[in-house]
């Protein structure tokens, strides 16, 4: 995004304020005489105003500015019916705690009967690479297991609309 968007939507206006190393402008008033130099670092350089436009248009020129597309958000429900139906059924599956096969989330389901607390993703060109992220039981267990719930009752759902028998 171009130094002028982030002005616009962040709503920087004026001058540029110089501050000293370790002033971040909270707690230290503009009209502040009495500033200790004493433990300031001998690195602090003022800017100039070619060398703040320079940073500024490379910034410019390493931004990606298009627009990223938004998947669309569409209900996988036909009706409010359906809507509703998968509503009450997440709701039962939640109270009685149940948890279909096959989606992962079983204890027989896990490698060595422990939740996987770490999940390898193939990166790079070639897939050669891996990426280990970290999936702390607490956080991503509930998570997991209410998206399984909900990815159940989806697909009996679906079934349901094609006509298929359910298993």
């Amino acid at each position: 995004m171009p130094a002028a968007e982030l002005e616009l939507h962040y709503g920087i206006h004026g001058n540029i304020i110089h501050r000293l190393h370790g002033q971040t402008g909270a707690g230290n008033p503009a009209d502040e005489d009495d500033i200790d130099l004493s433990d300031s670092n001998d690195d602090w350089v003022d800017v100039d105003e070619s060398e703040a436009s320079e940073a500024v248009d490379e910034a410019n020129n390493n931004t990606h500015t298009e627009p990223v597309p938004v998947p669309e958000h569409n209900s996988p429900f036909q009706s409010d019916a359906e809507t509703r139906a998968f509503a009450i059924m997440l709701s039962r599956y939640e109270e009685a705690r149940y948890l279909p096969a096959g989606y992962g989330m079983l204890r027989g389901e896990w490698e060595n009967g422990i939740y996987p607390t770490i999940q390898v993703i193939p990166a790079g060109r070639r897939g050669s690479k891996q990426l280990e992220i970290g999936l702390p039981d607490i956080i991503w267990r509930p998570r997991s297991e209410t998206w399984v719930r909900g990815l159940d009752i989806v697909n009996k759902l679906l079934t349901i609309q094609r006509g298929e028998n359910s298993a």
